[in-house]
């Protein structure tokens, strides 16, 4: 063998070795990552199923979810989406509560607010011992006599 073919055999093992050496310390990390989130799936899936976030049914697919990076990207997106849902509903309700309100001449600031509060109190939050003008509008409502 030539010298210029043994220095390139060896520049050809070294930078095999580089590759060899990043590729296996990539695995060993991707591994303790796996093993980590292996670890936190099962707390993680009881912690969902008891705050309704997933029902019992779809216990095991959630947790075969966790599993992998994909099936838990798709997990959060469907957590999103849901969260949106539930926003719209709330906002879709809160916009019917307020034109209800305001259908029943309910002034808007005492119709989002229903405690009564004086500036000179030193419990700001206290609710006083008087008739607030959301009971008002409600007895109006109802026909029945409007407490003074």
């Amino acid at each position: 063998m030539t010298p210029e073919i043994v220095r390139e055999i060896a520049e050809f093992t070294q930078c095999s070795q580089t590759l060899s050496k990043r590729a296996l310390d990539m695995l060993a990390q991707y591994d303790s990552d796996r093993e980590k989130a292996a670890a936190a799936s099962p707390a993680f899936v009881d912690w969902m199923l008891a705050n309704g976030i997933i029902d019992g049914q779809y216990k095991q697919a959630t947790a075969n979810m966790l599993g992998t990076h994909s099936g838990s990207l798709r997990l959060l997106k469907m957590a999103m989406d849901r969260n949106e849902a539930q926003r719209k509903l709330i906002d879709e309700q809160h916009a019917k509560l307020q034109k209800y309100a305001r259908d029943l001449g309910v002034p808007e600031k005492e119709a989002s607010d229903g405690a009564v509060k004086q500036a000179s109190d030193p419990y700001t939050d206290r609710k006083t011992g008087g008739i607030k003008e959301s009971d008002r509008a409600f007895c109006r409502a109802l026909g029945m006599p409007v407490p003074a």
